[in-house]
């Protein structure tokens, strides 16, 4: 599995084991669970987060790295308070969580960077996105420590 595969499927991982959304490769997710996708939500269930990676810094001459994730979380129609309680959750397990593994990458630190506020889509259900930055050590060919 290439590296940023493992990394956002260890991070699904990691939510769903500590309660803030419901992880499932094959989909099938049910009414009033959040579920977890990668790059783009799906139409359903009404609740969801879809993990994005972007790159923020690569040290040269080291293995230390800084990724990007970004969290585009949807609520229920005509709910407003779905996406606060789901960006409070991410913030309880990722922010400021120090020295842990996703997959085979060791995470020296993450936290929330940044957040923003999204008109609703066309059903009426409210959306934002998170970001958050992981501190990671990242071995490649031509990074070694």
């Amino acid at each position: 599995m290439a590296f940023q595969t493992e990394f956002l499927t260890a991070l699904a991982g990691r939510l769903h084991t500590n309660g803030a959304a419901t992880y499932r490769p094959a989909g099938g997710y049910v009414a009033g669970e959040v579920g977890l996708y990668f790059d783009q939500l799906a139409t359903a269930p009404d609740r969801g987060i879809a993990l994005s990676m972007y790159g923020v810094d690569d040290n040269t001459g080291t293995t230390d790295s800084t990724i990007g994730v970004q969290a585009r979380i949807r609520g229920r129609r005509n709910n407003r308070a779905d996406v606060k309680d789901i960006a409070d959750a991410l913030f309880e397990d990722l922010h400021d969580a120090v020295h842990y593994q996703l997959g085979g990458t060791p995470v020296v630190r993450s936290w929330q960077q940044s957040t923003t506020s999204l008109p609703p889509d066309g059903n009426n259900r409210q959306e934002a996105t998170v970001n958050y930055y992981f501190q990671i050590n990242r071995t490649s060919p031509h990074r070694r420590d």
